[in-house]
């Protein structure tokens, strides 16, 4: 072989050899085109699956999900479907792309029966449906029109292998099909998807183990606020309990000492009544025995007169002796029936007995009360089941002070025209009662309003009032029956209190209004 032969072959084996080596760089530009392509999918995933371990609403992992399918895998539209519990169609859950408004009206109201036959494939185990440009099959091309798509794949999510609950679709539509990634039978589009669908429906089922340990937590905090609520109520009760029997135990004494003292003014009283009650018979015997005594006119005169004013001044001690031993022997009575039981009585009689009471007591001690009395007592009042001796004390003592006030306002003001007047009620209010003493005295004031049942706070006088009264009559109606006190006045106008007491012993504890 000659050299320039020889060099011919040599010329063509190494332009072979060029060639050779320039379709392998192309290929390798392309597998790592491929790979670069892959491995910027796999990072998106990554940041994806960053971004969904840092929420557990289902709401936001659908939309991160969307968004994924529209600007990662560069489809135009996408859509979430679920199937509702006990329901036989899948409803929109999330959609997402290029929809006008029409068209998200239409397909927000899809519900895609479950029993479709474009789905079997994904009930028989297959991992996706495709539906391709050039599909023929009606039983996918049926879905064309109602998820809004030409081309498109469905993907199962969650549930069991052959039971999905939701689907994802991803796809086209003719018009903007040549400027998104397409369809196809294979390829990246696809495993992306794939994984994706696999993320997805992971981060759902933490999502879903995470609501169900949050309500689980919720519940047992329930539970638990319940429960301290049981024993909260549980120990108001014991504590209402305990003041109701302390209240008991001082009334009871109360009572007791009020018993001694009224038995220790009988007898002296027993004296005045019957001595006086002599000592006017013993004057009429005394002018029997002063008729023939030689007197002149003057001085007979004069003895008429001094036996006639000494006879005149006796009876009035008998009336008054009589008026406090009625006194007394109602108090012996309330103080009798101070036993601590509970019994029924009778509203009306008890209010009016009380009022009674409490101005023949006013009148003793004033000597004169000018005030006018008025009654409304409901017939339907009926009965109750309460501490009698108590409740006459908190109406005594409110009945008093009523008379105290309408007094005090004549004396202070002097109005033209002005009476006194307290009116005492009541109403039945089913399963309660209500009790009203009402004066036209001078009101209260709203800053003696937030004390006047604090103990020992009093507006009379010194020796006038121990400021016990009200506070005492709180706890009787308050902690001892479960009733309420409300106060309503007007000042220059009239004051009312109003004490509501159950028909039946109490179970707990009721409040006070002022």
């Amino acid at each position: 072989m000659s050299e320039i032969d020889r060099l011919r072959v040599e010329n063509q084996r190494l332009s072979d050899e060029v060639k050779r080596l320039v379709t392998t760089e192309v290929q390798l530009y392309e597998v790592q085109e491929h790979l670069d392509g892959q491995m910027s999918a796999y990072r998106h995933l990554y940041e994806l699956g960053k971004k969904f371990n840092t929420t557990v609403d289902l709401t936001t992992i659908l939309q991160l999900a969307a968004k994924f399918v529209l600007y990662e895998l560069n489809f135009e539209r996408c859509l979430f479907l679920l199937k509702q519990s006990g329901a036989n169609s899948f409803s929109i859950e999330t959609m997402d792309g290029y929809y006008n408004d029409a068209e998200s009206t239409v397909i927000a109201r899809l519900a895609l029966p479950t029993a479709s036959l474009a789905l079997a494939p994904l009930y028989a185990g297959v991992e996706r449906v495709l539906c391709l440009p050039d599909c023929r099959r009606s039983e996918l091309t049926s879905l064309r029109r109602l998820i809004g798509m030409d081309e498109y794949v469905v993907l199962p999510l969650g549930g069991e292998p052959k039971n999905p609950i939701r689907l994802l679709v991803a796809g086209n539509t003719a018009g903007q099909a040549p400027y998104q990634r397409r369809v196809v039978q294979e390829g990246e589009a696809l495993l992306g998807l794939a994984n994706l669908a696999s993320q997805t429906s992971t981060a759902i089922n933490n999502a879903n183990f995470y609501q169900a340990l949050e309500w689980e937590r919720q519940s047992l905090e329930e539970k638990v606020r319940e429960r301290t609520r049981e024993l909260s109520r549980s120990l108001e009760e014991l504590r209402a309990a305990q003041d109701r029997l302390i209240q008991t135990e001082k009334l009871a004494s109360l009572g007791q000492l009020t018993a001694g003292i009224a038995h220790e003014i009988k007898n002296p009283l027993n004296f005045i009544n019957n001595f006086s009650a002599l000592s006017a018979e013993l004057v009429d015997e005394l002018g029997e025995v002063l008729k023939p005594a030689p007197l002149n006119d003057l001085m007979r005169q004069e003895t008429d007169e001094i036996a006639k004013l000494l006879k005149g001044n006796l009876e009035k001690v008998v009336q008054h002796g009589k008026r406090a031993d009625s006194i007394v022997r109602n108090m012996l009575m309330h103080s009798r029936d101070g036993s601590g039981d509970r019994r029924t009585v009778d509203i009306n009689t008890l209010v009016g007995e009380s009022l009674k009471l409490a101005y023949h007591g006013a009148r003793a001690e004033k000597r004169v009360i000018q005030i006018r009395l008025e009654q409304d007592f409901d017939p339907a009042a009926g009965e109750a089941e309460l501490l009698p001796q108590e409740i006459t004390r908190v109406l005594l003592n409110l009945i008093s002070n009523g008379f105290y006030a309408a007094m005090k306002r004549k004396a202070e003001d002097d109005l033209e025209g002005y009476e006194p007047a307290l009116t005492a009620a009541t109403r039945n209010l089913g399963d309660r009662v209500e009790i009203r003493i009402r004066d036209n005295g001078a009101g209260i004031p709203s800053e003696v309003r937030e004390k006047m049942f604090n103990p020992f706070f009093t507006t009379k006088p010194p020796g006038e009032g121990t400021g016990l009264g009200l506070s005492l009559s709180f706890d009787i109606v308050v902690k001892q029956h479960a009733g309420l006190i409300e106060v309503d006045t007007q000042p220059g106008k009239f004051t009312e209190f109003r004490v509501i007491l159950p028909r039946s012993a109490p179970a707990g504890k009721a409040e006070a209004h002022t």
